[in-house]
C-alpha cells in the first residue's frame, strides 16, 4: 500500500497540471480572439470615420482631426483627435477645437460617449468671432436597430464672447447648460422628435439686455426628425414646411423670483405665422414685470399688463395665474376679446 499512495498522489498532481494547462491555453485563446476582434473592430471604425468624413466633405463640411487613432483597448473603444476643425464652404463658417476623444464599450457599442475640451473658436469670411471656454463638454449617444434613439449634450460652466455684425463685444455665461433629442417610442409619432434642453443661470450680457435666469423647453414635434441628419437645414425646412407638435413646458424662471411658462398644441406655418392654444402660466407678477423692465420692455404697455394680469385670479394650489390665449395665423385672442398679433417669427 505504500507503493500506491506515491502513484496516486503523483496521478492527482498530473490531472492538476493538465487542468491547468487547459484553463492557460482557454485564457491564451480567448485573449488572442478578443485581441483579434478588438483589431478588426478598430479597423472598421477607422474605415468608417474615413467615409463620413468623405462624405461630408462632398456635401461642402470639411473636418479635420488632428493624428486621427483609435483608442480605449481592451474594453473600450473610440475615436481620438488632438484637435478637431470643420469647415463649411457654403458659408465660409470655421470652427477650432482642442481634444476631442470617444468611447464606447466595445461589447455594447450602440451607447458611445464624446467629450470635447476648450477652446472652441468660430468664425466667418465678414471677420465675426464667436470663442467658447468650458469646465466640461460631453455627448452621448444611443443607437438602436433602425438608427439613433437619444442624444444629450451636458456643458458645465460654459462662457462665450465674441463679435458679431449686430453684437459687439458680447458675453454669455450659464452654471450649466443640458440639450437632450429623443426619438419617440410611440409608433404614431415614429417621424418625430422630442427635445428638452435647460440652461442654469443663463446670462446673455452685450447679446440681450434679459437679466439673469433659469430656463426650460420640453418640446414634442411632429415630422421634423425623420428629415435630420448631417447638413440639415433648419430654416430651409422651416421656410418649406413649417413646423407643429406640442410645447410640454417653456418656461423663464428670473434669478430675482417668478416664474412664467408656456404649454400646449401649437402649428406654425411655412411662412410663420402661429396657430395654436397655448395656456400662460405665471407667479409672483411684480417681479416678471420688474424682470421685463429690465430687459428693455416698454415702461407703459408694462403698467397696461400688470393691470390685466393682476385681474386674473390665482388658483388655489400654489398662487399661479394662468390664461389661455386662442392663435389663428398670428391673430391672438381670449374668449371673446381680441388682444393683438404676432408677427411672422421667420
Amino acid at each position: 500500500m505504500s507503493d500506491q499512495q506515491p502513484q496516486n498522489q503523483t496521478g492527482k498532481r498530473g490531472k492538476g497540471a493538465w487542468r491547468i494547462i487547459a484553463l492557460l491555453a482557454v485564457i491564451a485563446i480567448l485573449g488572442f480572439g478578443w485581441n483579434w476582434a478588438w483589431q478588426q473592430a478598430a479597423d472598421k471604425l477607422d474605415t468608417l470615420a474615413t467615409s463620413r468624413i468623405s462624405r461630408l466633405s462632398d456635401k461642402g463640411t470639411e473636418i479635420a482631426c488632428t493624428n486621427r487613432s483609435i483608442i480605449g483597448y481592451p474594453f473600450r473603444i473610440g475615436l481620438h483627435c488632438d484637435s478637431l476643425s470643420i469647415f463649411t464652404t457654403s458659408n465660409g463658417l470655421k470652427l477650432d477645437a482642442g481634444e476631442f476623444r470617444s468611447a464606447a464599450q466595445f461589447y455594447k457599442p450602440g451607447h458611445a460617449i464624446a467629450e470635447l475640451e476648450a477652446p472652441l473658436t468660430a468664425e466667418t469670411p465678414g471677420g465675426e468671432k464667436v470663442s467658447a471656454i468650458w469646465e466640461n463638454l460631453k455627448a452621448s449617444i444611443i443607437v438602436g436597430i433602425g438608427g439613433w434613439k437619444r442624444i444629450s449634450i451636458e456643458a458645465s460652466f460654459p462662457r462665450g464672447n465674441g463679435n458679431l455684425s449686430s453684437f459687439q463685444g458680447f458675453e454669455v455665461s450659464a452654471d450649466e447648460i443640458q440639450l437632450h433629442a429623443r426619438a419617440p417610442d410611440e409608433s404614431s409619432r415614429a417621424d418625430g422628435l422630442d427635445l428638452a434642453a435647460s440652461a442654469i443661470n443663463l446670462n446673455m450680457k452685450g447679446l440681450a439686455k434679459i437679466p439673469a435666469a433659469n430656463v426650460t423647453a420640453n418640446l414634442a414635434l411632429e415630422q421634423i426628425g425623420a428629415h435630420i441628419e448631417p447638413g440639415f437645414n433648419l430654416r430651409q425646412y422651416l421656410r418649406q414646411y413649417g413646423i407643429s407638435g406640442e410645447a410640454r413646458e417653456l418656461a423663464v424662471m428670473p434669478i430675482g423670483g417668478g416664474r412664467f411658462a408656456v404649454s400646449g398644441p401649437f402649428e406654425i406655418s411655412s411662412a410663420g405665422l402661429l396657430s395654436g392654444k397655448l395656456t400662460l402660466e405665471f407667479t409672483d407678477t411684480a417681479r416678471l414685470l420688474a424682470f421685463a423692465a429690465a430687459a428693455g420692455g416698454d415702461a407703459g404697455w408694462l403698467a397696461q399688463a400688470g393691470q390685466v394680469l393682476s385681474m386674473i385670479p390665482a388658483s388655489s394650489d400654489g398662487g399661479a395665474r394662468k390664461i389661455t390665449l386662442n392663435i389663428q395665423d398670428g391673430a391672438v385672442s381670449t374668449g371673446f376679446f381680441k388682444l393683438g398679433e404676432i408677427p411672422s417669427l421667420f
